[in-house]
């Protein structure tokens, strides 16, 4: 082969190498944002989808799963065709729990992680179906994914007790949940660290204290996320840099028995 053959050759192979390497990556399937905004209680005194102002005894651990939850729906975009469409139908969580109590004289505190295994499914639209007469050739454009979830470190304390007059417990928990979804772009979690602030505010009613009333509200600031579905539908969702307030109200009522056990 002549020199001018190869010289040719070679500039070939170099201008396709640099047309393939300028070819755009290809739009991402879903994104790193934290659909499911919910996270349960942090320890084993918590009524499950809250917590309670009381806090793990000196030395006391706290070790288990805390609760499965179960999002449906939680993300929908319709294109101008309206056979054009992006969905994240179910997200499922399981959430372990281990958080620990020490008493310093007379301050409760409490340190605790959480680790919430997540599993996602969802659908886009159109599929491209073939032969109308075997389904072999059929595409079906479904989106999944499954991994662990943003995990959290949580610090918790309390400043009143039910137990003493006016029965009223008042309490904190500061939490920061990091950037640990695996695998990313699977809707698992958020791609940056979350902090959050919860107050805590509970009652005690009758005579043992058998119903209890629990408030929980603060203030979670999510990092700014933007995920557009550039594939089917051309839609966007945006998460705004800010303050993201939760409350939640639970009541619930405690057999003497179980409540005896709790003190």
């Amino acid at each position: 082969m002549s020199g001018g053959s190869r010289l040719l050759r070679f500039l070939g192979i170099g201008a396709l190498f640099v047309a393939l390497s300028a070819v755009p990556a290809r739009a991402q399937v879903a994104g790193d944002i934290d659909l499911n905004g919910f996270h349960p209680a942090i320890d084993s005194r918590g009524y499950l989808t809250i917590n309670a102002s009381q806090v793990l005894g000196n030395k006391e651990l706290s070790f288990g799963l805390e609760s499965l939850d179960w999002g449906r729906g939680l993300l929908h975009f319709e294109g101008a065709d309206p056979q054009h469409t992006y969905d994240v139908q179910n997200v499922v969580a399981a959430t372990l729990i281990a958080a620990f109590g020490i008493h310093a004289g007379p301050a409760e505190l409490e340190f605790g992680v959480s680790a919430p295994f997540v599993i996602m499914s969802g659908d886009r639209n159109p599929d491209m179906l073939g032969d109308p007469t075997t389904t072999k050739d059929d595409k079906f454009y479904k989106i999944s994914g499954q991994g662990v979830g943003n995990i959290g470190l949580h610090f918790k304390t309390r400043f009143l007790k039910t137990s003493k007059p006016p029965h009223i417990g008042l309490g904190m928990i500061a939490s920061v949940y990091l950037p640990t979804a695996s695998p990313k772009h699977k809707w698992l979690g958020e791609g940056k660290a979350t902090p959050q602030v919860i107050g805590i505010l509970d009652k005690e009613f009758g005579r043992r204290g058998a119903l209890r009333i629990a408030l929980n509200g603060g203030v979670r600031i999510r990092p700014e996320t933007t995920f557009t579905d550039s594939d089917t539908t051309g839609k966007r969702v945006r998460v705004h840099h800010g303050q993201f307030v939760q409350e939640l109200m639970d009541i619930v009522v405690i057999p003497s028995n179980v409540r005896e056990s709790l003190l």
